[in-house]
């Protein structure tokens, strides 16, 4: 028979020995469900690193720095090898392809006109060692033949056609790769659809010459025989490079803001027309009268004989200028 000093020291010893269990597993089940510390989050979350971007100089970014150049190709016909030998301007679509790869697998990144107009207007970047691919005329062998080289490598480029030369509707004979054609206004609306392509102007209808003067800087002769007066000759200029912009703005609903030169020639009244139309670029060949102009761009003209190392070379030397 239990006293009542031996009751008392028994209830005291049960009291602290269910004490001590409870701590005990309250604090092992406190260190199993604890958060890890933060030594153990770096060490399995992968951390951006504020350091090392501070430490990167401001000019090592990857946009274009000042005086470096902008590559301007112009293209204007291509062809299957064996077609068209010794004609300059009609490139072999499997140099063309050549071409377009070295561009990538070289560091170049092929960007919009477009990208460029609004890098010099309004300040925009552009990456490192940007490149801008132009086709003059509007050669069906643009859709036929680069095309789908353009489009395997997500390139845009540009088109100058001279907008009377196109036909409006999809001719239904075979690609003649032996003719020089012209597009279609369908064959360019599906390029455009893609996304890639931009169209800008190469004159309404005034790709000639006389006198062996290009018709957008020069007087010709009227219906009567009678040469035109200055006025007349400015007059007519005027009326066919808004026509080319009204046609190609009202068909893609975008603003005509280039032109290509007719072989490349220009003057200060076809400029100051530009100036009154709109049009803010003006894109030549390879020879300019004006420095640091946006209506007098020098452009790479790839020829049939450069091949890919010919290529190279025309890269390399505008990298020198």
């Amino acid at each position: 028979m239990l006293t009542k000093s031996g009751g008392y020291r028994y209830r005291q010893y049960f009291l602290y020995t269910g004490l001590f269990l409870f701590l005990f597993l309250l604090i092992v089940g406190c260190s199993k469900t604890a958060p890890p510390s933060p030594s153990s989050t770096e060490s399995t979350v992968p951390q951006a690193s504020t350091q090392t971007e501070s430490k990167q100089p401001q000019d090592q970014g990857p946009f274009l720095k000042k005086g470096e150049p902008i590559y301007m190709l112009m293209y204007h016909h291509f062809a299957p090898r064996g077609y068209w030998p010794k004609q300059a301007v009609a490139v072999y679509v499997d140099d063309f392809s050549e071409q377009m790869d070295y561009l990538q697998q070289e560091g170049y990144h092929v960007v919009a006109l477009r990208q460029v107009w609004d890098h010099y207007k309004n300040g925009t970047p552009l990456p490192q060692k940007p490149v801008v691919i132009t086709l003059d005329d509007g050669y069906e062998s643009s859709y036929q033949l680069a095309y789908p080289v353009l489009k395997k490598h997500n390139y845009p480029f540009t088109i100058f056609p001279v907008v009377n030369w196109l036909q409006f509707e999809k001719s239904n004979k075979p690609y003649a790769p032996d003719k020089s054609d012209y597009l279609s206004w369908p064959q360019m609306d599906e390029m455009v659809a893609s996304g890639l392509c931009d169209v800008q102007s190469h004159t309404f209808d005034s790709h000639d010459k006389v006198n062996g003067i290009s018709v957008l800087i020069t007087k010709i002769k009227k219906a009567n025989g009678q040469l035109e007066t200055t006025e007349e000759a400015n007059s007519r200029v005027k009326e066919d490079l808004r026509q080319a912009k009204t046609f190609i703005e009202q068909r893609y609903g975008w603003d005509v803001y280039a032109l290509a030169y007719p072989y490349g020639e220009y003057d200060e009244k076809v400029m100051q027309t530009m100036d009154e139309l709109g049009y803010g670029m003006g894109l030549c060949m390879s020879k300019i009268k004006h420095k640091n102009n946006l209506k007098a761009i020098a452009r790479i003209p790839v020829a049939q004989s450069d091949g890919l190392n010919g290529f190279i070379q025309r890269l390399k030397s505008k990298q020198a200028q």
